[in-house]
C-alpha cells in the first residue's frame, strides 16, 4: 500500500532520503487489501476505502474480489492475462452475463 500526496525529502539517519507526506494523500494504491483477511474485516476495509474516496483522496485498487470492488469503484478495468477486456461503470459490468458468471459467481 503506498500514499501519493504533496511529499517532502527529508535526510534519514543513513543519509539517504526519506519522503514525508504533509497533508492527506491525494491518491492512494492499494493492492488486494483483502487477501487473507477475515470477511467482517475485510467489510471494514472496504467500507474504510469509501469513506476515504468520499473525502476526496483518489483510489486505484487493485482487487481479486470483484463482488466487494465493484461495490465501491466509480470505473472498473478487468485485467486477464495482463490485458483489459473490459472497462465501464461498476453497474454496466456487473450485468454483462459474462462478468456475472466468471468473477461473481452467478
Amino acid at each position: 500500500m503506498a500514499a501519493v500526496g504533496h511529499a517532502v525529502r527529508r535526510r534519514a539517519a543513513d543519509g539517504g532520503h526519506r519522503p514525508r507526506i504533509d497533508g492527506p494523500p491525494r491518491t492512494l494504491l492499494l493492492d488486494e487489501p483483502s487477501v487473507g483477511i477475515a470477511p467482517r474485516l475485510k467489510r471494514m476495509i472496504f467500507d474504510s476505502i469509501q469513506r476515504i474516496t468520499s473525502d476526496g483522496t483518489a483510489v486505484l485498487l487493485v482487487e481479486q474480489d470483484a463482488t466487494s470492488a465493484l461495490r465501491i469503484a466509480d470505473r472498473v478495468y478487468v485485467l486477464e492475462h495482463g490485458r483489459t477486456v473490459r472497462e465501464g461503470r461498476p453497474q454496466e459490468l456487473a450485468g454483462e452475463e459474462y462478468i456475472r458468471q466468471v468473477y461473481l459467481g452467478v
